[in-house]
């Protein structure tokens, strides 16, 4: 609230924040996601309706849009209510994540005002987070540093999500491959 407030000055507070993230929609059928959407959108309106101002909007965050919009019904569900909040007025800020914004539909893109593109972690980051992923207990015993600098090379223009994802992927390859295996080796990193 207090960066919104600074942003947009101090008459402009959000009258309140909502988040939803994909992950946790995991393994959920399409109805539910659709009934959580679908509260999610009531929010703002049930807000204007209580407050009638138009200087304390209501933020709703969507983490990894491309995870939530699963499908053709709920991508439409979705561009229905953002467009029912913008014809009715609707005090509302929708901001949304994706690492993967070219698996989101361009009809979806089309209604958002701005877009802010955050570059791939750099190799220097890339290393940082390999480091701070080699301190979990699980993962200590298959990172090591020596191939630290092999993986920070092989995922070059990967995002942080893109990285564990793909370190998740190796983990399991190395283990279906060799049972014994305990460090991970560029085979096990060739995962696109």
């Amino acid at each position: 609230h207090s960066t919104v407030a600074k942003k947009l000055g101090k008459s402009f507070l959000p009258d309140s924040f909502f988040s939803l993230a994909a992950l946790n929609l995991d393994n959920q059928n399409e109805a539910k996601i659709m009934r959580v959407l679908q509260a999610m959108f009531r929010i703002p309106i049930k807000n204007y309706l209580k407050h009638k101002r138009k200087d304390a909007p209501t933020i709703l965050f969507f983490d990894d849009l491309d995870g939530i919009l699963k499908t053709k019904k709920i991508t439409e569900m979705f561009l229905e209510n953002i467009l029912t909040l913008a014809n009715n007025k609707i005090t509302a800020i929708i901001v949304c994540a994706s690492n993967k914004p070219w698996d989101v539909e361009s009809k979806i893109l089309k209604v958002f005002e701005n877009f802010l593109y955050i570059q791939f972690p750099s190799d220097k980051v890339r290393t940082k987070i390999y480091n701070k992923l080699k301190r979990i207990p699980n993962l200590k015993t298959v990172i090591d540093d020596e191939k630290i600098n092999l993986m920070t090379n092989l995922t070059s223009g990967y995002s942080y999500a893109t990285i564990v994802e793909t370190l998740k992927k190796a983990i399991t390859k190395m283990k279906s491959q060799d049972r014994k295996s305990t460090r991970l080796n560029s085979s096990h990193m060739s995962i696109s």
